[in-house]
């Protein structure tokens, strides 16, 4: 598995792309249960180099890169496009229950197609539930992570693929990624469950 490093220009196809929702992270006043709908939490991460400690990425950067995990439902066929414009490409997105494949990471010229999955359970709480005996609304998917190999001999396999190799992975962040969505939205304090993405066995 590479990400693929575009060098030439791309044109546009009209009337080809499959009509998809575009989701950024959720307003600090969002109710799920309106909707029936689960606050889904994660994070997507591009490691150039594991022997250096990670780095927040800019509004700039992230403007100009526009970087966007595509995900599908595939019980109902819907796409998400989900933005990811947090510091650490991090995401708090709403998303009906259901099964989810990762399609696609773009950002900039780079592309690439996770080979991830993942389950959300219905959240809404049964009917008649007291308030403070509803179920917790948020699920935690991890962090889906592309570490880039180095070395030489990498540098010259990307050069010739125009590609950058590597590998994905998923890793359990939680205590990282949720201590950054409590700053943000205080008025959770239920624990999340835990619908940690897979990588698919090719």
């Amino acid at each position: 598995m590479r990400i693929t490093v575009t060098l030439a220009c791309v044109a546009l196809s009209l009337g080809l792309a499959t009509a998809a929702t575009r989701l950024k992270s959720i307003p600090a006043d969002y109710d799920p249960a309106q909707k029936g709908e689960c606050v889904v939490i994660g994070r997507v991460d591009l490691v150039m180099d594991e022997r250096k400690p990670p780095k927040n990425h800019g509004k700039a950067s992230n403007t100009m890169g526009n970087p966007t995990l595509t995900v599908k439902n595939m019980t109902t066929g819907d796409k998400y496009y989900i933005d990811l414009d947090g510091p650490r490409w991090e995401f708090y997105v709403a998303l009906p229950p259901g099964s989810y494949s990762v399609t696609e990471f773009t950002s900039g010229n780079m592309r690439s197609e996770p080979p991830a999955d993942f389950q959300i359970q219905a959240c809404a709480p049964p009917a008649a539930t007291e308030p403070e005996g509803a179920s917790c609304p948020l699920r935690y998917v991890g962090s889906l992570k592309y570490i880039r190999q180095t070395g030489a001999k990498s540098f010259w396999k990307g050069a010739m693929t125009s590609s950058l190799p590597g590998d994905w992975r998923v890793e359990d962040e939680s205590e990282q990624t949720m201590k950054g969505f409590n700053e943000a939205y205080a008025r959770w304090t239920c624990a999340p469950q835990k619908s940690m993405m897979n990588l698919k066995t090719e």
